[in-house]
This record gives C-alpha cells, structure tokens and sequence, in this order.
C-alpha cells in the first residue's frame, strides 16, 4: 500500500491558510474523510494501487507523529504534500528526498521516517518584506491567489497520478518547470 500524507493544521481557524495547502489537497480527491485515532483518511485504489490518503490532526511542528499510529513498514512508499514559501504561488517541486528546507512539519516526519520520502511542495511564495513567516503561512489566502491555488491544487494532482502511473522522474520532468497564472 501506498501512504499519500497532506501536511496542515486542524481546526476551522486553519482551513483556508497557506499552511494547510496539505490538507486542501486530500480533500480535493478525498470526498468523505473517516477519522480514526489522530489522523483523518480515505482509501482509493488508483492506476492499480492502494493508496491511504491522510491528514495528520496534530499541529503541523507534530506532523511526524502519524507514525506512532501508522506503521511506516506497511507502506511501499510515502509521499509528503506541503506548503513551500521559498516557491512562488503557483509552482510546484517534485522531489523524490531532502532536507526539511526549514519546515517544521517535514523535520517533524524526518524524526520519524529519515530524508528518504517523496514530497510534492507547493508554493506560497513570496513572504512580503512587511509581514513575518508564522502570520504569513498562518494567513488566509486573498482572492486572487486563491484562483491560482485552485489551479495549482489540480496540477498537483495530476503530478501525484503521474508519480503512480509514470513514475516520480517522469512527473519530476512534465511539473517542475510549470508555473500557473492567472
């Protein structure tokens, strides 16, 4: 079975913040989400695969957590889906491991897991000069930048189907360098 992990923060004060752009994704292609013990989850078989798609309710810097209730050796391969302030709005950046880049989610599963997971980071970049990181990722989206996340929501999908049917350096090649746009 494959593990499909949205990254976010629980609670309607967090449901629409850059922050949660994890959790926006599974429910995009969850529709009823069961909960069980600290996280929330769908299965679906797709392109021949089984897949667990979760959203951790922990605090995104606790996100590792899931695997004091997932067993990590169930799953033939993890893939992580977060926010990334150091891409602008409306990319996106496949990556088949690394470092945690300064996110506290993905150095919270690095404690659990290694650097060895797949992840899909969507931008939310640029931070404004006048605004700090923590009200920035924690801040709604505006308008216009919702239609944008929209998009980049659904080429994000795309990309993780393209990871189960064509393999993650094919989808790596086809998104990396696409950009959505108003």
């Amino acid at each position: 079975m494959y593990l499909v992990v949205g990254l976010g923060n629980p609670g309607p004060r967090y449901a629409f913040t850059r922050h949660n752009v994890g959790f926006m994704f599974i429910d995009r292609i969850c529709n009823n989400l069961k909960k069980q013990n600290n996280y929330e989850y769908c299965q679906k078989t797709l392109f021949g695969k089984d897949i667990l798609f979760v959203k951790p309710l922990t605090y995104m810097n606790l996100s590792g957590e899931i695997f004091n209730h997932l067993n990590k050796e169930d799953f033939s391969d993890i893939i992580v889906i977060y926010d990334d302030v150091n891409l602008p709005l409306g990319k996106i950046r496949i990556r088949k491991s690394g470092s945690s880049g300064g996110h506290n989610g993905i150095k919270s599963l690095i404690n659990y897991l290694g650097e060895d997971f797949k992840r899909i980071r969507v931008g939310i970049g640029p931070i404004p000069k006048d605004i700090n990181l923590v009200d920035f990722v924690l801040g709604e989206f505006q308008e216009n930048e919702l239609k944008i996340l929209d998009k980049v929501l659904n080429l994000s999908v795309d990309a993780l189907y393209t990871i189960f049917k064509d393999g993650i350096d094919k989808a790596m090649s086809l998104y990396n360098s696409q950009e959505v746009k108003l």
